[in-house]
């Protein structure tokens, strides 16, 4: 690996200060991240369509033909130029939306004659670089590059190869979309086969298209740094519900956090923070010694170097194995979990930024944690901690809720799961299944139930089947939550209880977390697909199914 960005972290800031940093809810300027890529914040279009080999009319180069090109380039260059322009990328999505005027100087850079043809689509219909074909690359960059006493990477390599790859990608969704100018005659003949579907083999295309789109939503989002660590302080630095008693937690997430790794979560966190800053600045390789001068502790550090990074061969197993259990288009876990690359005792390699941000400060705190407590069995630490996670979510959702509230000039009343359990707990001698929350305006009901579910890794990087996605809504939605939300609007339509006026319109929500099920297009179809159980609601009164 090239030693060239190898130095001290940012320093200048006192071990205080980075704590401080490391926990802020987002206080750093747009403008601030903006300028160190160069240029002013700016507001671009949208294109929805990739760019393919035959927009440039080039070849799509086969996984054996990538993987002979990558064979004749030094790993060290490749990677690191590859993580610079994703880390460019993630940051440009996340602060200024200019991914568009980086691509376009990529293109400049690459100085080809198929680079000049290609500078009119980006930004105006389409984009070059999706970041699950950057990620792909990333993954064959480890797999084929050479060792030593091989040349450098360029920029057009770059280009070409992830223009295969989303070749690739594309010709998995549909075989039309990697050819530039298909023939229309194809795709009326694609859309009237569509339109022959009888109602089951529209349902189940729906149903794979949710399953789809989720996983390439979910390996193409950014991760917005201000964002996520608001979040994280808000979930993980607050004491816990008053129902969580089990003392093997302690007394908050983060104390959990340092029962479970023996180092404390902020520390952690303030690695995280030195490196983000860092990798904006343009550095990605780190050793032990300057990420302690620039703040950190020794024991946060070894942290990382032993949680949070793989070495070489390492990382070869784990990827020989991510190809045995499917197709690699949207796997990204093995990088989520381990964001750098081990080259020596004392010296780790960012990978990419986005997957930096949400190891140190995002979802993967949950799974770092649940899986240090050891196995989750029956009435276990790792169980315990789980249901305590599941109730520290639910508070934060209530507390968004009495905020949206608080300023709106229609809602009334927000009732909680308690309240409603009070009201209603005499109807039939139990209490009532009823959701978590209700919000009410008039004859607006909103009912909102929030579920801490987290995809599988299945169905998130797109490797489950249709039956396992089925079985995975049915259960943690259709057969509960819908249930609860229909009983708590049979409740309300009998009693007219917390001011809901007469004929109520019922607005059902169901709350999940980033990481969660995807509202997306496809998957909202779907869950139309789901809702007869709603049927029984309608008539006299008005219902829509749950977004």
């Amino acid at each position: 690996m090239s030693k060239k960005k190898r130095g001290t972290p940012r320093t200048g800031k006192t071990t205080k200060q980075r704590r401080r940093e490391a926990r802020s809810n987002g206080t750093r300027r747009t403008a601030e991240t903006a300028a160190e890529f160069g240029g002013v914040p700016s507001v671009q279009p949208a294109p929805v369509f990739p760019i393919v080999s035959d927009h440039a009319g080039l070849t799509a180069l086969s996984h054996a033909q990538r993987t002979e090109r990558l064979g004749k380039i030094a790993q060290g260059s490749a990677l690191l130029v590859l993580a610079a322009i994703q880390s460019r990328l993630d940051v440009a999505a996340t602060t200024d939306w200019s991914e568009v005027r980086v691509e376009r100087a990529l293109l400049v850079e690459a100085g080809t004659e198929w680079a000049n043809q290609l500078a009119a689509k980006v930004g105006v219909t389409h984009r070059l670089i999706p970041p699950r074909s950057m990620t792909q690359l990333i993954r064959e960059a480890l797999e084929a590059c050479a060792d030593a006493d091989a040349r450098d990477i360029e920029i057009a390599d770059v280009l070409e190869l992830v223009m295969s790859i989303t070749s690739e990608h594309a010709g998995e969704q549909n075989p039309l979309d990697v050819l530039a100018n298909p023939d229309p005659a194809e795709y009326r003949a694609q859309i009237a086969a569509i339109e022959a579907y009888t109602s089951e083999e529209t349902v189940a295309a729906v149903r794979q298209h949710s399953l789809n789109d989720m996983a390439n939503l979910l390996s193409n989002e950014s991760v917005k740094i201000e964002s996520i660590k608001a979040s994280t302080y808000d979930l993980w630095f607050r004491p816990w519900p008053a129902r969580v008693t089990d003392k093997r937690i302690g007394s908050n997430p983060a104390e959990a956090f340092e029962l479970a790794n023996k180092v404390p979560l902020l520390d952690v966190m303030v690695v995280g923070q030195i490196v983000c800053e860092s990798i904006v600045a343009g550095q990605f390789e780190f050793d032990r010694l300057n990420l302690v001068r620039a703040g950190a502790t020794e024991d946060a550090a070894e942290f990382v170097f032993k949680n949070m990074a793989y070495k070489p061969a390492e990382f070869a197993r784990r990827l020989r194995r991510d190809r045995a259990q499917g197709p690699v288009t949207n796997q990204r876990y093995v990088f989520t979990e381990r964001p750098f690359l081990r080259q020596d005792g004392d010296t780790i390699f960012a990978l990419r930024y986005q997957w930096v941000v949400d190891r140190f400060f995002g979802a993967q705190l949950y799974w770092q944690t649940f899986f240090a407590f050891g196995p989750a069995e029956p009435r276990s630490t790792a169980e315990a901690f789980s249901l305590a996670m599941n109730d520290a979510f639910e508070r934060v959702a209530g507390e968004i809720l009495k905020r949206i509230a608080s300023y709106s000039s229609k809602i009334t009343r927000l009732v909680s799961e308690s309240e409603m359990q009070a009201e209603w707990s005499g109807v039939k001698g139990r209490p009532p299944s009823v959701c978590d929350f209700m919000l009410v305006a008039g004859r607006a009901c909103i009912l909102i139930d929030a579920t801490n579910h987290h995809l599988s890794a299945g169905l998130a990087q797109g490797l489950a089947d249709i039956s396992t996605y089925n079985e995975d809504m049915d259960s943690a939605f259709v057969a509960s939550k819908f249930e609860q939300i229909i009983s708590t609007a049979k409740l309300v339509k009998d009693h007219h209880s917390f001011g809901v006026e007469e004929d109520p319109v019922f607005i059902p929500y169901v709350v999940v977390p980033d990481n969660g099920l995807s509202n997306i297009t496809s998957v909202q179809l779907d869950w139309l697909t789901r809702s007869a159980s709603f049927e029984e609601l309608r008539g006299s009164t008005r219902v829509a199914c749950p977004p």
